[in-house]
């Protein structure tokens, strides 16, 4: 999970590890659909500790009723260290909470396609075009924490004039991505958001299918720390 405008004064991180604070999932999950909520397959791409994860799974722990809020989880994470914590989690996650923890390259990841399977995730900004590309072959659902700006520049140009999201959720709330050169606190430079692509076999097997397709740009609540603690728990 790795968000942060790099060269912005700040002090850049190992692995690039900015994990996703909790409000950002929280404002996304409570804008989606009622059919997300209910989703049972999850995958994660670039897991981290399970910022993402652990949001999702606070999200409907509080929202749904407990028949439905059975869900399996692939997190997949590079860096051993993080996966330990991964694995410590799943040690302690209630049965109705399934993990499949894969330590390794997510753009090697041999899976099938699953229709009901919901990607999500902050992917490395550097390699976020690859991790998208890879997600349409296993998902009809894919979801990511992007910069606004990734809609930007000459390399992705001819992949948004075929693979333009359904939905651009926009946070107005800046990330906090860690300590400044001065060791204060502060946001991230960039504007973020998430951004939703549904039924997306079309755009890796013909992208036509998805030409002239129009997205939908909303802007989320403001996040009131408190209200989260209340809603949601830690």
């Amino acid at each position: 999970m790795r968000l942060s405008a790099t060269n912005r004064g700040r002090i850049r991180k190992a692995h690039d590890d900015y994990p996703t604070p909790l409000w950002a999932t929280y404002r996304l999950l409570e804008a989606l659909s009622l059919k997300y909520h209910d989703s049972v397959d999850w995958l994660e791409p670039s897991a981290g500790r399970g910022h993402i994860i652990r949001a999702v799974n606070n999200f409907r722990h509080h929202n749904i009723a407990s028949p439905s809020r059975r869900s399996n989880w692939i997190a997949v994470e590079k860096q051993l260290s993080y996966a330990d914590a991964l694995f410590e989690t799943a040690k302690f996650a209630p049965p109705s909470i399934q993990y499949d923890i894969r330590v390794g390259d997510f753009l090697n990841l041999d899976l099938p396609h699953k229709s009901s399977r919901v990607v999500i995730g902050n992917p490395p900004y550097r390699l976020a075009l690859e991790f998208i590309q890879r997600s349409f072959l296993i998902a009809d659902s894919v979801i990511f924490l992007l910069r606004l700006n990734f809609l930007g520049s000459r390399k992705r140009q001819s992949f948004w004039q075929t693979c333009m999201p359904q939905n651009i959720w926009v946070l107005p709330n800046r990330p906090s991505c860690g300590l400044n050169k001065q060791g204060k606190k502060g946001t991230d430079a960039c504007e973020y958001g998430w951004f939703m692509w549904e039924s997306v076999g079309a755009c890796g097997s013909s992208p036509t299918l998805y030409l002239n397709r129009q997205s939908n740009i909303q802007v989320l609540g403001l996040t009131d720390h408190q209200s989260d603690l209340i809603r949601y728990g830690e």
